[in-house]
């Protein structure tokens, strides 16, 4: 230690300092921002000075403590006071170097415990400039705002982990690579018109590679359609299925005219098409495994005809829209309900936003799609939810589902909005690994 050496050198009478004065700055004056230079005794530099040259002699004392003795210039607690810079210079040449060291045994013999951390404290409120003000004060800043960037850092980590196990699945291969081709029954697309109450309804049905027969989903759109998810009818038909995309009577250049009755109607006239027996030999069809999936109002279609027809094999309903209740609930609590309807409504045939709400109220319970779970309980239901206006009704409908005693209803929930815009990938994949599920499970 430095005292120790210092007053290990008998015979020492005073001690000299030769400084620069400026003014009078923190105690801690012997943490300075240039290292100690051993060869020329320096033992502090703070910031540049106006020079202001002092000589000065201290006469040295001596201190006893525990059997140990110390020996410090006398007023060395004013000395630390003084901003500058300065050599101690004596008989014995004595470098004093670390003169943190002596400052600090200085003042716990002579300051008490606690008067170091006092004056240390007091000084930095002050706002006093110097070489422990300003700068001890940046530093301190410095430490505490990168501890918050740390504990903001493990925040969001521990949020992203917590996100992506709730999201975790296993990505198919199907949604994101092709399959190899098959030369003999290559993937290929038609476009069938499909009649329904003498009308042409367009589709495109996405045919699977292979001799088949295949598995082969529905898709349904929803109001107005204008999400057709057609990528995820590409990766279901790279898992193995056909896929058909039927366009409701009044959407998207199909004839006749646009209404909730006749969603369900076009429904059941897709699921005729798909089981005629010259279609289930053109398209390499499996006709003992339909599925219907759809999305918002194509939700609703979906479970109701899912319901209403005992040779659909099961259904996925993609943020389902349970048209009676959510049409009154929205009415009632969404100002901007006739907006959003209306201008669906725009996009179609032969309708209004005012007829489509005329007729959901005029049969509540037909338009309610809790009054299908009887006749869903004994298929395999899936509910994929999102975060918008369907939620509690889809969360409904699944615990109805368990209620009711179905042991094949699987329910998930993304964090994402209503076409599932940034989630179409994990929406795929939650789809179609569904899809291999219900596959590998089925007698």
């Amino acid at each position: 230690m430095l005292a120790t050496r210092l007053g290990a050198i008998r015979g020492v009478k005073s001690v000299v300092l030769s400084r620069e004065v400026t003014r009078v700055v923190p105690h801690d004056i012997g943490n300075g921002k240039r290292p100690c230079d051993h060869k020329s005794s320096q033992f502090l530099d703070c910031r540049p000075t106006f020079p202001c040259k002092i000589r000065e002699e201290f006469p040295v004392i001596r201190q006893e403590s525990g059997g140990k003795g110390y020996d410090f210039p006398q007023n060395w607690p004013s000395l630390l006071q003084v901003k500058g810079t300065g050599r101690i210079q004596s008989s014995a040449s004595i470098p004093l170097c670390r003169a943190g060291i002596l400052r600090r045994k200085w003042f716990q013999h002579h300051g008490g415990p606690h008067a170091a951390a006092r004056r240390r404290a007091s000084r930095i409120h002050s706002g006093k400039p110097g070489c422990d003000g300003s700068s001890r004060l940046s530093y301190l800043l410095m430490k505490r705002f990168g501890c918050f960037v740390l504990l903001l850092c493990s925040v969001l980590w521990i949020a992203n982990r917590l996100h992506a196990q709730e999201n975790a699945q296993q990505v198919p291969a199907a949604v994101i690579s092709d399959p190899p081709p098959d030369p003999a029954y290559p993937a290929t697309m038609a476009w069938p018109d499909i009649p329904s109450h003498g009308v042409k309804m367009y589709s495109v049905l996405y045919l699977a590679s292979g001799a088949g027969p295949h598995p082969t989903v529905l898709m349904l759109h929803g109001f107005p359609g204008i999400e057709k998810n057609l990528d995820l009818a590409y990766s279901i038909r790279r898992a193995g299925w056909n896929v058909l995309v039927p366009f409701d009577r009044g959407a998207w250049g199909s004839g006749g005219a646009f209404s909730f009755t006749h969603t369900l109607e076009d429904a059941q006239a897709s699921i005729d098409f798909l089981l005629q027996p010259e279609n289930v030999k053109k398209f390499r069809i499996d006709p003992t495994h339909i599925v219907l999936i759809g999305h918002s109002m194509g939700g609703f279609v979906a479970g109701y005809a899912t319901a209403h027809e005992p040779k659909v094999f099961g259904a996925a309903l993609i943020s389902a829209a349970n048209l009676g209740p959510a049409s009154a609930r929205q009415r009632a609590n969404d100002p901007e309900f006739w907006d959003r309807w209306n201008d669906n409504a725009s996009r179609l045939v032969g309708t209004t936003a005012q007829q489509l709400v005329q007729e959901v109220d005029s049969d509540p319970a037909k338009w309610n799609y809790l009054k299908c779970v009887p006749l869903l309980k004994d298929r395999p239901i899936f509910v994929l939810e999102a975060n918008d206006r369907n939620t509690s009704d889809n969360q409904a409908l699944a615990e109805a589902l368990r209620k009711a005693g179905n042991m094949k209803v699987t329910e998930q929930h993304m964090h994402t909005d209503h076409p599932f815009s940034d989630h179409r990938i994990a929406m795929q994949a939650a789809i179609v690994n569904w899809l291999e599920a219900i596959t590998k499970a089925r007698p």
